[in-house]
């Protein structure tokens, strides 16, 4: 059982998408890392008052990313795998979801952000508001790499890693009057055209579960 409970009725609770007023609470080095970089930001912004804006990025893909590191999101990873003809592992039950935004968006995001006239601090999350979850995703990519996936449901899981994540991205509309133009399909179909004309070497894929492994990391 993966998907949080409620204590008190003991039903599955359904998932929110995450706002900037969110509860901070990082369970992970990785979290950790990212919330001090925010504090440091706006603290010695604040001071030398220069306006700032963070903004929270979810899970960016599109052309470009690098198609080998195992670390620059599952995107990358997954079309290797299907295109290379080599098995997934699906981690947990393969229903946790993530929040999948294009290059191309996230590139108008901070174009907006850069050229706004009236100059003012924001804390921003950028994503789709939309909730991907793993099985759907390696899905489409075989579909839109025409080539179907070998995947498999493991069980297992990573210490640490949240059950879903997608943002609130009403702040992110409101401030900036904008609406992002690219579904989750359509940016897929962009990656696909141009991740079939790469070149592929080793993705270092079971290299970093064994560390994972190694680490016990991963259960």
């Amino acid at each position: 059982q993966f998907e949080i409970l409620c204590p008190e009725c003991n039903e599955i609770s359904y998932p929110l998408g995450s706002s900037e007023e969110s509860k901070l609470n990082p369970n992970s080095i990785y979290g950790i890392n990212k919330l001090n970089q925010e504090q440091l930001t706006l603290n010695v912004c604040k001071n030398l008052k220069i306006n700032t804006s963070i903004l929270r990025l979810q899970n960016v893909y599109g052309p470009g990313q690098s198609i080998t590191n195992p670390y620059t999101g599952i995107i990358s990873i997954f079309a290797n795998r299907i295109l290379s003809k080599k098995d997934i592992f699906i981690f947990e039950d393969g229903k946790e979801s993530r929040d999948f935004i294009f290059i191309d968006d996230v590139v108008e995001v901070f174009s907006k952000i850069v050229n706004c006239e009236k100059k003012v601090s924001h804390i921003l999350n950028v994503g789709t508001g939309v909730a991907t979850d793993l099985i759907s995703l390696v899905k489409y990519l075989g579909e839109t790499l025409k080539t179907k996936p070998n995947f498999s449901i493991t069980g297992q899981y990573r210490l640490g890693d949240i059950r879903h994540n997608f943002a609130d991205i009403n702040k992110l509309s409101n401030s900036l009057n904008l609406s992002l133009s690219t579904n989750l399909i359509e940016g897929l179909q962009k990656f696909s055209s141009w991740v079939k004309q790469q070149k592929f070497k080793e993705d270092n894929y079971e290299h970093s579960l064994d560390i994972l492994h190694k680490k016990g990391l991963l259960k």
